[in-house]
Formats: structure tokens, C-alpha cells, sequence
């Protein structure tokens, strides 16, 4: 009898697991997307099982923001969960990360631009996941 166990057997998703990024710009503020439902969020998005993490960061900002990654910092900054909007458990983990240009294309979102450390914590951020960023924000803006 083997004790390995495969994820790609179980049926997906039992949670969601997601990347998010964490990214600033020279003046301090952080980059949030708006999507189509009018629902404030960071960019990333959620992982598969055959990709690594910075793969899927890439993949995920090059869909919705239509720009690629610089560089993504390693280290998690923080992780957080809740319920996502279909009501299944997320889990999202959060790291820094530089884009190569902020001349944004968005493709699945409907707006993205920087906000200030004051504006974010006055968002209101959903699905409701998000909106638990906002206790780490000591984290980041240090």
C-alpha cells in the first residue's frame, strides 16, 4: 500500500487555491482590478495543478491585465481565505511582484489602476476573500 497521493484525482474544487500579487508602483500605491461584476480584487488568479507558482502568477496577470511580469519577489508576503463568490473555500497566497509595463490592456477585467494606501482600506474589496487583505496591510506598506 503507497501513502502518495495525487491531487489530480480529486474532483477540483474542494477549495481554490490562488495567486495574488502584490504590486506598487513608485509612488507607493498598490495595482487593484476592477472585473466586470463592479467587484474590486488583486491581480492574479487561480493555480493549477500542473504549473509552479510564478508560472501561474504570469499566466494569470498576462490574462486579465494584458502586461508580463517583471520579477516576483520570492517569499510569501501573506496568506488569506474566505469564501470565494460560488461559495467554495479559498485560499490565497500573496507575494510582491514588478511588472514589465503599467500600460495595462485589460482583457478579463474591466478596469486596473493604483490606489493609495487610504483609498485600498476604504474599498470594498469581493468576493468577501479579499476583503481579509486588508488586516496585512502592515505588511504591505511597511
Amino acid at each position: 500500500m503507497s501513502n502518495d497521493v495525487s491531487l489530480s484525482g480529486i474532483p477540483s474544487p474542494f477549495y481554490r487555491v490562488a495567486t495574488r500579487a502584490i504590486v506598487l508602483d513608485d509612488q507607493g500605491r498598490i495595482l487593484i482590478m476592477k472585473n466586470h461584476d463592479g467587484d474590486y480584487e488583486l491581480p492574479g488568479g487561480g493555480w493549477e495543478y500542473d504549473e509552479s507558482f510564478d508560472t501561474c502568477l504570469e499566466r494569470e496577470i498576462l490574462e486579465e491585465l494584458g502586461v508580463a511580469v517583471a520579477s516576483v519577489e520570492p517569499g510569501i508576503l501573506c496568506v488569506y481565505r474566505g469564501r470565494g463568490t460560488h461559495g467554495k473555500m479559498n485560499v490565497r497566497i500573496a507575494v510582491r511582484a514588478t511588472l514589465k509595463s503599467y500600460d495595462f490592456k485589460p482583457v478579463d477585467m474591466a478596469h486596473a489602476e493604483f490606489v493609495t494606501k487610504d483609498e485600498f482600506l476604504a474599498l470594498d474589496l469581493k468576493p468577501a476573500a479579499e476583503e481579509e487583505l486588508k488586516d496585512y496591510a502592515h505588511l504591505i506598506w511597511p
